[in-house]
Protein backbone atom coordinates (compact mmCIF):
# COMPACT_ATOMS: atom_id res chain seq x y z
CA UNK A 1 0.00 0.00 0.00
CA UNK A 2 3.08 1.99 0.40
CA UNK A 3 4.17 1.66 -3.40
CA UNK A 4 2.48 5.14 -4.59
CA UNK A 5 4.21 6.17 -7.67
CA UNK A 6 5.69 3.15 -8.09
CA UNK A 7 8.55 1.65 -10.28
CA UNK A 8 11.29 4.55 -10.54
CA UNK A 9 12.67 3.41 -14.16
CA UNK A 10 9.55 2.73 -15.92
CA UNK A 11 7.38 6.20 -17.96
CA UNK A 12 3.91 4.31 -16.67
CA UNK A 13 4.46 2.44 -13.15
CA UNK A 14 0.76 2.70 -12.43
CA UNK A 15 -0.79 2.34 -15.87
CA UNK A 16 -3.65 0.29 -14.97
CA UNK A 17 -5.74 0.27 -18.27
CA UNK A 18 -9.04 -1.63 -18.40
CA UNK A 19 -9.33 -0.53 -14.48
CA UNK A 20 -12.11 1.66 -13.66
CA UNK A 21 -12.30 3.88 -10.44
CA UNK A 22 -14.04 1.72 -8.76
CA UNK A 23 -12.22 -1.63 -9.68
CA UNK A 24 -9.15 0.89 -8.46
CA UNK A 25 -10.99 1.13 -5.07
CA UNK A 26 -11.75 -2.16 -5.10
CA UNK A 27 -8.72 -3.99 -5.63
CA UNK A 28 -5.37 -1.48 -6.12
CA UNK A 29 -3.17 -1.85 -3.10
CA UNK A 30 -2.82 1.83 -2.25
CA UNK A 31 -6.72 2.62 -1.19
CA UNK A 32 -5.97 -0.63 0.98
CA UNK A 33 -9.18 -2.54 0.48
CA UNK A 34 -9.66 -6.02 1.44
CA UNK A 35 -12.51 -8.24 -0.67
CA UNK A 36 -13.20 -11.80 -0.58
CA UNK A 37 -12.20 -14.05 -3.75
CA UNK A 38 -14.38 -16.30 -5.61
CA UNK A 39 -14.90 -19.95 -5.55
CA UNK A 40 -15.42 -22.39 -7.88
CA UNK A 41 -15.96 -26.40 -8.61
CA UNK A 42 -14.42 -27.53 -11.88
CA UNK A 43 -14.62 -30.88 -13.53
CA UNK A 44 -11.11 -32.30 -13.01
CA UNK A 45 -11.02 -32.53 -16.66
CA UNK A 46 -11.10 -29.01 -17.15
CA UNK A 47 -7.79 -28.30 -15.28
CA UNK A 48 -4.44 -28.62 -15.78
CA UNK A 49 -2.45 -28.41 -12.77
CA UNK A 50 1.45 -27.59 -12.18
CA UNK A 51 2.86 -28.92 -9.07
CA UNK A 52 6.17 -29.71 -7.48
CA UNK A 53 5.76 -31.32 -4.09
CA UNK A 54 2.83 -30.08 -2.93
CA UNK A 55 -0.56 -30.26 -4.60
CA UNK A 56 -3.23 -27.51 -5.64
CA UNK A 57 -6.16 -29.36 -3.33
CA UNK A 58 -3.24 -29.30 -0.48
CA UNK A 59 -3.25 -25.82 -0.24
CA UNK A 60 -7.01 -25.91 -0.42
CA UNK A 61 -7.21 -27.38 2.58
CA UNK A 62 -4.82 -25.62 4.68
CA UNK A 63 -7.37 -22.36 3.39
CA UNK A 64 -10.45 -24.32 4.64
CA UNK A 65 -8.86 -24.89 7.54
CA UNK A 66 -9.69 -21.12 8.70
CA UNK A 67 -12.26 -20.57 6.01
CA UNK A 68 -15.64 -22.37 7.27
CA UNK A 69 -17.29 -21.85 3.99
CA UNK A 70 -14.46 -22.89 2.09
CA UNK A 71 -14.64 -25.84 4.56
CA UNK A 72 -17.91 -27.06 3.79
CA UNK A 73 -17.68 -26.83 0.03
CA UNK A 74 -14.95 -29.26 0.24
CA UNK A 75 -16.87 -31.93 2.37
CA UNK A 76 -19.57 -31.25 -0.54
CA UNK A 77 -17.45 -31.44 -3.64
CA UNK A 78 -17.90 -34.14 -6.12
CA UNK A 79 -15.43 -37.00 -6.72
CA UNK A 80 -14.40 -35.39 -9.88
CA UNK A 81 -14.37 -32.00 -9.38
CA UNK A 82 -11.43 -29.36 -8.00
CA UNK A 83 -11.87 -26.05 -5.67
CA UNK A 84 -10.40 -23.21 -7.65
CA UNK A 85 -9.83 -19.65 -6.93
CA UNK A 86 -11.14 -16.74 -9.15
CA UNK A 87 -10.15 -13.31 -8.07
CA UNK A 88 -13.74 -10.91 -8.43
CA UNK A 89 -12.49 -8.95 -11.14
CA UNK A 90 -11.52 -11.46 -13.22
CA UNK A 91 -15.02 -13.61 -13.04
CA UNK A 92 -17.23 -11.23 -16.11
CA UNK A 93 -13.67 -12.32 -18.04
CA UNK A 94 -14.15 -16.11 -17.64
CA UNK A 95 -17.93 -15.65 -18.31
CA UNK A 96 -17.11 -13.60 -21.58
CA UNK A 97 -15.51 -16.73 -22.85
CA UNK A 98 -17.78 -18.83 -24.74
CA UNK A 99 -15.99 -22.43 -23.96
CA UNK A 100 -16.85 -21.08 -19.77
CA UNK A 101 -20.39 -20.06 -20.54
CA UNK A 102 -20.75 -23.34 -22.04
CA UNK A 103 -19.32 -25.49 -19.16
CA UNK A 104 -21.26 -23.36 -16.49
CA UNK A 105 -24.41 -24.00 -18.46
CA UNK A 106 -23.40 -28.00 -18.71
CA UNK A 107 -22.16 -27.93 -14.72
CA UNK A 108 -18.62 -28.80 -15.33
CA UNK A 109 -17.86 -25.03 -13.61
CA UNK A 110 -19.48 -24.17 -10.82
CA UNK A 111 -19.88 -20.80 -8.75
CA UNK A 112 -20.06 -22.01 -5.07
CA UNK A 113 -19.70 -17.91 -3.87
CA UNK A 114 -17.35 -16.33 -1.72
CA UNK A 115 -14.87 -17.02 0.29
CA UNK A 116 -14.43 -16.19 4.14
CA UNK A 117 -11.11 -14.98 3.99
CA UNK A 118 -10.03 -11.45 2.80
CA UNK A 119 -7.40 -10.88 1.14
CA UNK A 120 -5.77 -7.76 0.06
CA UNK A 121 -3.83 -6.76 -3.26
CA UNK A 122 0.24 -6.49 -2.68
CA UNK A 123 2.37 -4.14 -4.50
CA UNK A 124 2.04 -6.29 -7.77
CA UNK A 125 -1.89 -5.69 -8.06
CA UNK A 126 -2.66 -9.33 -9.03
CA UNK A 127 -0.62 -11.05 -6.06
CA UNK A 128 -2.97 -11.16 -3.23
CA UNK A 129 -2.07 -11.55 0.34
CA UNK A 130 -4.26 -12.73 3.74
CA UNK A 131 -2.25 -12.40 6.82
CA UNK A 132 -3.87 -15.34 8.39
CA UNK A 133 -2.58 -18.14 5.61
CA UNK A 134 0.64 -19.06 5.09
CA UNK A 135 -0.15 -19.03 0.59
CA UNK A 136 -0.49 -15.63 -1.01
CA UNK A 137 -2.56 -16.13 -4.24
CA UNK A 138 -1.37 -14.69 -7.71
CA UNK A 139 -3.75 -14.69 -10.89
CA UNK A 140 -4.03 -13.58 -14.54
CA UNK A 141 -5.69 -10.62 -15.11
CA UNK A 142 -7.16 -8.68 -18.32
CA UNK A 143 -5.81 -5.55 -17.17
CA UNK A 144 -2.28 -4.01 -18.58
CA UNK A 145 0.25 -2.93 -15.77
CA UNK A 146 3.13 -1.31 -17.46
CA UNK A 147 3.92 -2.77 -20.78
CA UNK A 148 1.29 -5.66 -20.97
CA UNK A 149 -2.02 -7.12 -20.27
CA UNK A 150 -0.86 -9.22 -17.29
CA UNK A 151 -2.10 -12.87 -17.69
CA UNK A 152 -0.36 -15.91 -16.73
CA UNK A 153 1.14 -18.00 -19.20
CA UNK A 154 1.69 -21.87 -19.51
CA UNK A 155 5.30 -21.41 -19.40
CA UNK A 156 5.25 -19.13 -16.45
CA UNK A 157 3.35 -21.53 -14.78
CA UNK A 158 5.19 -23.71 -14.88
CA UNK A 159 8.44 -22.38 -13.78
CA UNK A 160 7.58 -21.92 -10.28
CA UNK A 161 6.65 -25.72 -10.44
CA UNK A 162 9.76 -26.72 -11.29
CA UNK A 163 12.34 -24.21 -9.46
CA UNK A 164 10.34 -25.94 -6.63
CA UNK A 165 11.14 -29.12 -7.02
CA UNK A 166 14.80 -27.92 -7.67
CA UNK A 167 14.97 -26.41 -4.39
CA UNK A 168 13.91 -29.45 -2.55
CA UNK A 169 16.83 -31.30 -3.85
CA UNK A 170 19.39 -31.82 -1.55
CA UNK A 171 21.55 -29.69 -3.93
CA UNK A 172 18.94 -26.97 -3.53
CA UNK A 173 18.35 -27.30 0.18
CA UNK A 174 22.20 -26.61 0.98
CA UNK A 175 21.75 -23.29 -1.40
CA UNK A 176 19.70 -22.32 0.84
CA UNK A 177 21.12 -23.35 4.14
CA UNK A 178 24.21 -21.22 2.74
CA UNK A 179 21.99 -18.47 3.22
CA UNK A 180 20.24 -17.77 5.89
CA UNK A 181 19.11 -14.77 5.78
CA UNK A 182 17.55 -15.02 2.53
CA UNK A 183 14.46 -16.78 1.46
CA UNK A 184 13.05 -17.83 -1.90
CA UNK A 185 9.50 -17.38 -2.12
CA UNK A 186 8.59 -20.55 -3.50
CA UNK A 187 5.96 -21.12 -6.18
CA UNK A 188 5.35 -24.90 -5.84
CA UNK A 189 1.70 -25.33 -7.64
CA UNK A 190 -0.19 -23.57 -10.17
CA UNK A 191 -3.59 -24.24 -12.43
CA UNK A 192 -5.59 -23.35 -15.08
CA UNK A 193 -8.60 -24.01 -17.29
CA UNK A 194 -9.13 -25.46 -20.35
CA UNK A 195 -11.05 -25.44 -23.31
CA UNK A 196 -12.75 -28.26 -25.06
CA UNK A 197 -9.72 -28.95 -27.03
CA UNK A 198 -7.59 -29.17 -23.47
CA UNK A 199 -5.22 -25.67 -24.43
CA UNK A 200 -5.01 -23.88 -21.77
CA UNK A 201 -6.80 -20.13 -21.29
CA UNK A 202 -4.69 -17.89 -20.33
CA UNK A 203 -7.08 -15.43 -18.52
CA UNK A 204 -7.86 -18.25 -16.02
CA UNK A 205 -4.41 -19.46 -14.56
CA UNK A 206 -3.22 -18.64 -10.67
CA UNK A 207 -0.41 -19.81 -8.59
CA UNK A 208 0.54 -20.20 -5.42
CA UNK A 209 3.16 -18.78 -3.27
CA UNK A 210 4.41 -19.35 -0.37
CA UNK A 211 3.61 -16.45 2.12
CA UNK A 212 6.19 -16.28 5.42
CA UNK A 213 4.30 -12.72 6.50
CA UNK A 214 1.86 -14.05 8.71
CA UNK A 215 1.38 -12.32 11.77
CA UNK A 216 4.72 -10.84 13.43
CA UNK A 217 6.18 -11.94 10.04
CA UNK A 218 4.87 -8.62 8.22
CA UNK A 219 6.86 -6.39 10.70
CA UNK A 220 9.34 -4.16 9.19
CA UNK A 221 8.82 -5.56 5.47
CA UNK A 222 8.82 -3.49 2.31
CA UNK A 223 9.41 -3.80 -1.27
CA UNK A 224 12.82 -2.41 -2.67
CA UNK A 225 10.94 -0.50 -5.10
CA UNK A 226 8.97 1.28 -2.14
CA UNK A 227 11.76 2.06 -0.49
CA UNK A 228 13.04 3.55 -3.25
CA UNK A 229 10.35 5.62 -4.72
CA UNK A 230 10.41 9.40 -4.72
CA UNK A 231 8.06 11.52 -2.67
CA UNK A 232 6.51 13.72 -5.31
CA UNK A 233 6.08 16.15 -2.77
CA UNK A 234 9.94 17.10 -2.06
CA UNK A 235 11.36 14.36 -4.27
CA UNK A 236 13.24 12.74 -1.56
CA UNK A 237 13.31 8.90 -1.21
CA UNK A 238 11.60 6.59 1.25
CA UNK A 239 14.60 5.08 2.14
CA UNK A 240 15.75 8.37 2.83
CA UNK A 241 13.17 9.64 4.92
CA UNK A 242 13.56 6.44 6.66
CA UNK A 243 17.25 6.60 7.46
CA UNK A 244 16.56 10.48 8.45
CA UNK A 245 13.57 8.92 11.31
CA UNK A 246 15.90 6.67 12.56
CA UNK A 247 19.06 9.04 13.41
CA UNK A 248 21.15 7.40 10.52
CA UNK A 249 21.20 10.32 8.32
CA UNK A 250 24.64 10.53 7.27
CA UNK A 251 27.05 9.28 5.57
CA UNK A 252 28.49 6.64 8.07
CA UNK A 253 24.69 5.44 7.45
CA UNK A 254 24.41 5.42 4.51
CA UNK A 255 27.43 3.31 3.55
CA UNK A 256 26.18 0.83 6.61
CA UNK A 257 22.72 0.72 4.68
CA UNK A 258 24.27 -0.36 1.71
CA UNK A 259 26.59 -2.94 2.49
CA UNK A 260 23.59 -4.68 5.01
CA UNK A 261 21.92 -4.43 1.46
CA UNK A 262 24.86 -6.28 -0.46
CA UNK A 263 24.92 -8.77 2.00
CA UNK A 264 21.49 -10.02 2.36
CA UNK A 265 20.16 -9.28 -0.65
CA UNK A 266 23.02 -8.94 -3.64
CA UNK A 267 25.50 -11.42 -2.39
CA UNK A 268 22.94 -14.91 -2.81
CA UNK A 269 21.64 -13.19 -5.87
CA UNK A 270 24.31 -13.18 -7.28
CA UNK A 271 26.07 -16.23 -6.07
CA UNK A 272 22.98 -17.90 -6.83
CA UNK A 273 24.02 -17.33 -10.66
CA UNK A 274 27.99 -17.75 -9.87
CA UNK A 275 27.78 -20.84 -8.03
CA UNK A 276 24.47 -22.62 -8.72
CA UNK A 277 23.24 -21.56 -12.43
CA UNK A 278 19.83 -20.09 -10.79
CA UNK A 279 18.87 -16.47 -12.98
CA UNK A 280 16.23 -14.62 -11.22
CA UNK A 281 14.58 -11.59 -12.40
CA UNK A 282 15.52 -9.85 -9.02
CA UNK A 283 14.55 -6.15 -10.08
CA UNK A 284 13.47 -3.79 -7.16
CA UNK A 285 9.49 -4.82 -7.33
CA UNK A 286 10.86 -8.80 -6.51
CA UNK A 287 13.06 -7.97 -3.80
CA UNK A 288 11.26 -8.12 -0.41
CA UNK A 289 13.70 -6.63 3.07
CA UNK A 290 13.17 -7.26 5.84
CA UNK A 291 14.20 -4.05 8.45
CA UNK A 292 15.64 -4.32 11.85
CA UNK A 293 14.27 -0.79 12.43
CA UNK A 294 16.89 0.44 10.71
CA UNK A 295 19.36 -1.62 8.78
CA UNK A 296 18.22 -4.81 6.34
CA UNK A 297 18.31 -8.01 7.88
CA UNK A 298 16.64 -10.31 5.92
CA UNK A 299 15.80 -10.98 1.87
CA UNK A 300 13.13 -12.11 0.37
CA UNK A 301 12.92 -12.83 -4.03
CA UNK A 302 9.46 -13.56 -5.00
CA UNK A 303 8.33 -13.77 -8.68
CA UNK A 304 9.78 -17.26 -9.70
CA UNK A 305 7.62 -17.23 -12.66
CA UNK A 306 11.00 -15.56 -14.66
CA UNK A 307 13.47 -18.29 -13.23
CA UNK A 308 16.37 -19.63 -16.00
CA UNK A 309 18.94 -21.66 -15.53
CA UNK A 310 22.25 -21.12 -17.14
CA UNK A 311 24.46 -24.65 -18.56
CA UNK A 312 26.40 -24.53 -14.67
CA UNK A 313 23.02 -25.28 -12.74
CA UNK A 314 22.77 -28.81 -15.19
CA UNK A 315 25.70 -29.46 -13.47
CA UNK A 316 25.35 -28.41 -10.23
CA UNK A 317 21.41 -29.28 -9.79
CA UNK A 318 20.63 -32.29 -10.95
CA UNK A 319 16.97 -32.02 -10.38
CA UNK A 320 16.48 -29.48 -12.95
CA UNK A 321 14.08 -30.76 -15.14
CA UNK A 322 14.26 -31.54 -19.27
CA UNK A 323 12.55 -28.60 -20.73
CA UNK A 324 13.19 -26.21 -17.95
CA UNK A 325 13.87 -23.03 -19.52
CA UNK A 326 17.66 -22.40 -20.45
CA UNK A 327 19.46 -19.16 -21.30
CA UNK A 328 22.66 -18.83 -23.11
CA UNK A 329 25.34 -16.92 -21.86
CA UNK A 330 25.10 -13.37 -23.74
CA UNK A 331 20.69 -13.79 -22.60
CA UNK A 332 21.79 -14.41 -19.43
CA UNK A 333 24.50 -11.99 -18.68
CA UNK A 334 22.17 -9.57 -20.16
CA UNK A 335 18.80 -10.19 -18.19
CA UNK A 336 20.76 -10.67 -15.18
CA UNK A 337 22.69 -8.12 -14.57
CA UNK A 338 20.19 -5.88 -15.92
CA UNK A 339 17.58 -7.11 -13.13
CA UNK A 340 20.12 -7.19 -10.21
CA UNK A 341 22.65 -4.33 -10.69
CA UNK A 342 20.95 -1.47 -13.68
CA UNK A 343 17.59 -1.50 -12.35
CA UNK A 344 17.68 -2.71 -8.52
CA UNK A 345 21.09 -1.93 -7.23
CA UNK A 346 21.80 1.03 -9.13
CA UNK A 347 18.73 2.54 -7.79
CA UNK A 348 19.51 2.11 -4.54
CA UNK A 349 22.80 4.14 -5.08
CA UNK A 350 21.00 6.84 -6.74
CA UNK A 351 18.26 7.11 -3.82
CA UNK A 352 21.39 6.95 -1.10
CA UNK A 353 22.98 10.08 -3.09
CA UNK A 354 19.98 12.07 -3.35
CA UNK A 355 20.24 12.71 -0.10
CA UNK A 356 23.43 14.56 -0.21
CA UNK A 357 24.88 12.64 2.81
CA UNK A 358 27.70 10.62 0.33
CA UNK A 359 28.18 10.81 -3.77
CA UNK A 360 27.29 7.86 -5.86
CA UNK A 361 30.70 7.44 -6.73
CA UNK A 362 32.03 6.35 -2.85
CA UNK A 363 29.22 3.99 -3.24
CA UNK A 364 30.01 2.79 -6.61
CA UNK A 365 33.41 2.07 -5.38
CA UNK A 366 32.01 0.33 -2.25
CA UNK A 367 30.45 -1.87 -5.31
CA UNK A 368 33.60 -2.38 -6.56
CA UNK A 369 35.26 -3.67 -4.11
CA UNK A 370 32.36 -6.12 -2.80
CA UNK A 371 32.23 -7.76 -5.90
CA UNK A 372 35.75 -7.78 -6.29
CA UNK A 373 36.23 -9.40 -2.74
CA UNK A 374 33.50 -12.15 -4.42
CA UNK A 375 35.49 -12.64 -7.66
CA UNK A 376 38.39 -13.31 -5.30
CA UNK A 377 36.96 -15.74 -2.78
CA UNK A 378 36.35 -17.68 -6.28
CA UNK A 379 33.00 -18.84 -8.07
CA UNK A 380 31.80 -20.83 -10.30
CA UNK A 381 30.92 -18.72 -12.83
CA UNK A 382 32.64 -15.32 -12.76
CA UNK A 383 31.22 -14.06 -16.15
CA UNK A 384 28.91 -11.74 -14.84
CA UNK A 385 31.11 -10.34 -11.84
CA UNK A 386 33.94 -9.84 -14.63
CA UNK A 387 31.61 -8.64 -16.62
CA UNK A 388 30.44 -5.58 -14.35
CA UNK A 389 33.82 -5.21 -13.25
CA UNK A 390 35.28 -4.84 -16.97
CA UNK A 391 32.79 -4.51 -19.49
CA UNK A 392 32.50 -0.50 -20.66
CA UNK A 393 28.71 -0.71 -21.58
CA UNK A 394 25.80 -2.44 -19.54
CA UNK A 395 22.36 -3.21 -20.94
CA UNK A 396 18.86 -1.26 -19.45
CA UNK A 397 15.53 -2.72 -21.28
CA UNK A 398 13.96 -0.54 -23.43
CA UNK A 399 10.56 0.23 -20.99
CA UNK A 400 9.35 3.63 -23.02
CA UNK A 401 9.83 1.11 -26.28
CA UNK A 402 7.77 -1.36 -24.81
CA UNK A 403 4.86 0.68 -23.11
CA UNK A 404 5.24 2.59 -26.83
CA UNK A 405 5.05 -0.03 -28.88
CA UNK A 406 2.73 -2.48 -26.91
CA UNK A 407 4.82 -5.27 -26.86
CA UNK A 408 4.45 -7.79 -24.16
CA UNK A 409 7.89 -9.22 -23.05
CA UNK A 410 6.92 -12.54 -21.80
CA UNK A 411 5.64 -13.41 -25.36
CA UNK A 412 8.67 -11.70 -27.60
CA UNK A 413 10.51 -14.01 -29.21
CA UNK A 414 13.84 -12.15 -29.61
CA UNK A 415 13.33 -10.95 -25.91
CA UNK A 416 17.31 -9.05 -26.24
CA UNK A 417 15.71 -6.85 -29.12
CA UNK A 418 14.06 -5.15 -25.85
CA UNK A 419 17.13 -3.42 -24.08
CA UNK A 420 20.24 -1.37 -25.29
CA UNK A 421 23.30 -0.27 -24.24
CA UNK A 422 24.03 2.12 -21.44
CA UNK A 423 27.57 3.17 -20.32
CA UNK A 424 29.08 0.84 -17.18
CA UNK A 425 29.68 3.57 -14.31
CA UNK A 426 31.50 0.78 -12.30
CA UNK A 427 34.58 0.79 -14.81
CA UNK A 428 35.22 4.55 -14.25
CA UNK A 429 35.21 4.06 -10.49
CA UNK A 430 38.64 2.85 -8.92
CA UNK A 431 38.09 0.78 -6.35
Amino acid sequence: SALLVGHSVHPCPKARDRFSAADARAFAPEYRGAFALLWLAVKRSRVRQYSAAAEHMVMVEELAARDSRLAQWLRELGEDEWLLPCHPYQWPHWQAQPVLARALAAGELRLLGEGALRWRATSSLRALYCEQVPWMLKFSLNVKLTNSVRQLQPDELVRGAQLAAVLQSPEGQAFQARFPRFEILSEPAAVILLDDNSTPLVETGSLWRANPFVGAGAAHTEVLATLLQDDPRDGLPRLVKRLQCCGAGNREGAQRWFAAYLDVAVRPLLLAQADYGLLFGCHQQNIVLTLDDIWPVKACFRDCQGTGFSPLAQRRLPAVPEGATQLDAEMGQVLFTYYLFVNATFNVISSLAMSGWIAEAALLAQLRQFLQSLLDDGVEDDSVIRHLLHSQQLHIKGNFHCALSDLNENTQRDILAMYHPISNPLTSIQS
